[in-house]
């Protein structure tokens, strides 16, 4: 039927089916017949992937209809690339040196830096940043943060808001330091001012 629809061929549809059964985005049920032979099978997608972590995060998490789009495959190169800059450390993450969306509770907070306890401090912002900028349409932060940090480790991330989250909290930054700036600046100049007419009064 897929193939009918759609103008990829029959063997690179199997494909894709095969790898999304992989990650645990299609579950994939067969069953036998009176004859022992099995019938056509069963195909249950799934939204994020389902491997049992999340079952336990559903009735706890906010709930949104709008779809997220999975972490996308890169070309070899870049994924050798990606590898390449994975760096593993010990304990070299913690809750003070991160940014964190502020839509994001503190018991969601420490569930995802437990996932974060081996992972170098920039490489471990980059993947907040993405769930920063996905959060608004995601089910569940938690498990969505999860799936990040697999595609990362498998060399398949592609950091699609990262980026712009990153650009939108250095612009932000920015601002603040103008606005300071400007503030301590007024402040310094109405005391010159102060200073002045207390000098001119104290002479007179």
């Amino acid at each position: 039927h897929l193939a009918k629809i759609s103008p990829a061929k029959r063997d690179k549809i199997r494909r894709i089916l095969n790898e999304l059964i992989k990650f645990h985005y299609i579950q994939k049920h067969e069953t036998r017949g009176e004859k022992g032979r099995f019938s056509n099978p069963e195909y249950i997608v799934h939204e994020f992937p389902c491997n049992g972590y999340f079952d336990h995060l559903k009735d706890t998490e906010a709930v949104s209809t709008d779809p997220v789009e999975p972490p996308r495959s890169n070309p070899p190169q870049q994924r050798k690339q990606l590898k390449q800059n994975i760096q593993v450390t010990k304990n070299t993450t913690t809750n003070k040196n991160l940014i964190w969306s502020s839509k994001l509770t503190i018991k969601q907070q420490e569930s995802i830096l437990q996932l974060l306890s081996n992972i170098e401090q920039e490489s471990a912002q980059t993947l907040l940043d993405e769930l920063a900028g996905q959060i608004d349409h995601v089910k569940n932060p938690v498990g969505y943060f999860r799936t990040l940090l697999q595609a990362y480790q498998a060399g398949n991330f592609i950091a699609a808001k990262a980026l712009q989250t990153q650009s939108t909290r250095e612009a932000r930054q920015k601002n603040e330091l103008a606005v300071e700036k400007s503030r301590k600046y007024a402040e310094e100049q109405l005391k010159l001012q102060i200073n002045k007419h207390s000098g001119k009064f104290s002479h007179d």
